[in-house]
């Protein structure tokens, strides 16, 4: 079996406005499909960077995805997970650089097939 096989009922991409430092839970039934595009703009001597952290801990502590980047000038990354239902998501930013989301589109993928 595929992995694409094991979820039924795919839904719809979901373009969510999330914030950075900000903890969500996508889905309390369903597993999710995360893809976060962040820019980093740096400096001389500046450092960017941007963790994914997700698990069912409020806040979430646990590191999934990480972006990060010391080049001057601007640079595009993008993040990936599958959270599990019910887990918490929290995109958060650190360094001297500047972090932003470009683009966030959330793919729920069903319940897990028994």
């Amino acid at each position: 079996m595929s992995w694409l096989g094991r979820y039924k009922n795919p839904g719809a991409p979901v373009n969510n406005s999330r914030v950075l430092g900000t903890q969500y839970t996508p889905s309390t039934t369903a597993y999710v499909e995360h893809f976060v595009t962040v820019q980093l703009v740096c400096t001389a001597g500046q450092t960017a960077t941007v963790d994914l952290l997700s698990d069912t801990a409020t806040p979430p502590t646990t590191g999934r995805a990480r972006a990060s980047s010391n080049i001057v000038g601007t640079v595009i990354q993008q993040l990936t997970w599958i959270t599990a239902p019910g887990d918490n998501v929290k995109l958060v930013a650190s360094g001297t650089g500047t972090s932003s989301i470009v683009l966030q589109w959330e793919v729920p993928l069903g319940a897990p097939v028994e």
